[in-house]
């Protein structure tokens, strides 16, 4: 009897700011906590150099998604063939720009005289492949106002990654339990987001379609390109205070 007007509630606006506004302050607190406990677990080489990647890894899915998701959203109906098209260019994409990420490692290496780079970079490479699946599902459940579902899905893959990280450090694995954290994190974060979005893409690509999307897109990009040109400002500077 009481479940139905929760949910109700969690899919109204004020709903759906308490429930973002919640997952915020969690990961905020949670990370926070893990990161104290990590700092005394490894060096801090081994988070300037997970820094590089974390600095870098925001362009790559922005361009993975290509402001599609946004276009979902905020379409007035979109067709089967919208969610489909969008789908198989993120998968596409994503595949590419993973690749792309971890072939990036070596003239880092050699700019930065770091040998640990190139490694570390292709670790993390599914990180984008992982979130570009992801984009299609997680646009569909904000689409239907599900923000309680996102922040849940969102707070407990985190915790999985952080429970993951403070475990392979205690177990002396050094910078790869950071990029353990990453991986883990966004791989259950993408299997959560699926599992709730219910949703089987077709194998349509409709490429009038996608050039009406991208037209959106780009500017969508644009915009986010600039916010996220000043969060890796910040990850670059984190970074050469430790060492790098």
């Amino acid at each position: 009897m009481t479940s139905e007007p929760q949910q109700k509630f969690s899919s109204t606006p004020a709903g759906s700011v308490l429930w973002m506004t919640a997952q915020k302050w969690f990961s905020r607190l949670s990370g926070l906590l893990t990161v104290v406990i990590l700092a005394r677990l490894l060096a801090p080489a081994d988070f300037g150099l997970v820094a590089i990647a974390l600095s870098i890894i925001p362009f790559l899915t922005l361009l993975s998604d290509l402001g599609f998701s946004t276009y979902l959203v905020q379409a007035q109906n979109p067709t089967p063939e919208h969610f489909s098209t969008a789908f198989w260019y993120s998968c596409i994409a994503g595949t590419i720009l993973s690749f792309g990420l971890g072939l990036l490692g070596y003239p880092l290496q050699m700019f930065l005289e770091v040998k640990d780079v190139v490694p570390i970079l292709w670790g993390l490479a599914p990180v984008v492949l992982f979130a570009a699946l992801g984009s299609v599902p997680n646009a569909m459940l904000r689409r239907r106002m599900r923000f309680d579902l996102i922040a849940r899905q969102a707070m407990l893959s985190g915790v999985i990654g952080q429970i993951v990280a403070i475990t392979l450090a205690l177990s002396g694995f050094g910078v790869w339990a950071l990029v353990a954290q990453t991986l883990i994190a966004q791989l259950a974060g993408t299997v959560m987001i699926w599992i709730a979005a219910r949703w089987v893409p077709s194998s349509a690509f409709h490429f009038g379609e996608f050039r009406r999307m991208a037209v959106f897109g780009f500017n969508v990009v644009a915009v986010e390109f600039t916010a996220m040109a000043r969060a890796s400002a910040e990850n670059t500077i984190v970074a050469a205070t430790l060492g790098l």
